[in-house]
C-alpha cells in the first residue's frame, strides 16, 4: 500500500502486454490465412481433392450434342462403366439410381474401393427457385400439344418402358403456369401483329374474316351464334 502512495498517480500500473522480440518472425496476415487454410480437417481435404480431380478430367461435349434421348438404363451405363474407372485409385465404378421426380432421376456413381461419390441428374431444373425438372414440364407440354392429358402421359411411359409421369397434383400446377405462359405469348403475338398491320394499312382499315352459324335450322334465321 505505502508503495502505491509513493506514485505520481497513486494507481498500479498497467499490465505490460507481450508485442515480441527480436527472436520473433513477422508474418504477413496473407500467410496466416494460408496456414490456417492448410489446417483443414481430413473430410474437406478429401472432398476437395476429388472436385479438383474432377474439375480437371471433365469431358468437353459438343455443342451439337443437345436434346434429350431415350436409351436404355442397363446396356447404356454397362457400357460407361466398362471403359471407366475411379479418378484416385482406378478401381472399378458402380453406379445407382438414387431417387426419382416424374421423369426426372438422381443418379449416384461410387467407387467400389475407396468410395468416392458423385452425383449427377438427368436434366437440369428450371422455375423461380431452379427446383422444376425441365423434363417433367416439356412431357406435360407435348401431350397438350397434341390434345391429350395425364393418362396418355401415362400410356405413353407405360408403353415405352419409361418410370410413372409425376401425380395428378404435380400436372395441375404445370398444366396452370403453361397455360399461364401460353396466354401470354398469345397475347402479345397478337399485339404484335395488330401494330404490324397498322404500319402497312395508313386507313386503319383492317380486314376481319370469321366463320359463324345459327341457332335453329335453315339461312333465313336471324339468331346468330
Amino acid at each position: 500500500m505505502e508503495n502505491t502512495l509513493r506514485r505520481p498517480s497513486g494507481k498500479r500500473p498497467k499490465k505490460r502486454r507481450f508485442r515480441g522480440n527480436q527472436f520473433m518472425k513477422v508474418c504477413s496476415h496473407k500467410y496466416v490465412a494460408e496456414r490456417r487454410d492448410t489446417n483443414k480437417c481430413a473430410s474437406s481435404n478429401k472432398i476437395s481433392g476429388i472436385q479438383t480431380l474432377l474439375k480437371s478430367n471433365l469431358v468437353k461435349v459438343s455443342e451439337n450434342f443437345k436434346g434429350y434421348r431415350i436409351f436404355d438404363f442397363i446396356s447404356t451405363f454397362s457400357s460407361i462403366l466398362s471403359v471407366s474407372c475411379c479418378l484416385k485409385c482406378h478401381k472399378p465404378l458402380t453406379i445407382n439410381e438414387k431417387s426419382t421426380r416424374g421423369l426426372y432421376s438422381n443418379f449416384e456413381i461410387r467407387c467400389k474401393n475407396c468410395g468416392s461419390v458423385c452425383t449427377f441428374s438427368s436434366c437440369e431444373n428450371t422455375g423461380n427457385k431452379n427446383n422444376a425438372p425441365e423434363i417433367n414440364r416439356r412431357s406435360i407440354l407435348a401431350m397438350r400439344c397434341i390434345g391429350q392429358g395425364l393418362e396418355s402421359l401415362k400410356t405413353f411411359c407405360a408403353v415405352m418402358s419409361l418410370p410413372n409421369p409425376v401425380e395428378q397434383k404435380s400436372y395441375d400446377v404445370i398444366n396452370n403456369k403453361l397455360s399461364r405462359v401460353m396466354k401470354e405469348v398469345a397475347e402479345e403475338s397478337m399485339k404484335r401483329a395488330a401494330v404490324e398491320e397498322n404500319y402497312s394499312s395508313p386507313d386503319n382499315l383492317l380486314t376481319v374474316s370469321g366463320d359463324g352459324t345459327w341457332k335453329t335450322r335453315g339461312h333465313s334465321s336471324f339468331i346468330g351464334v
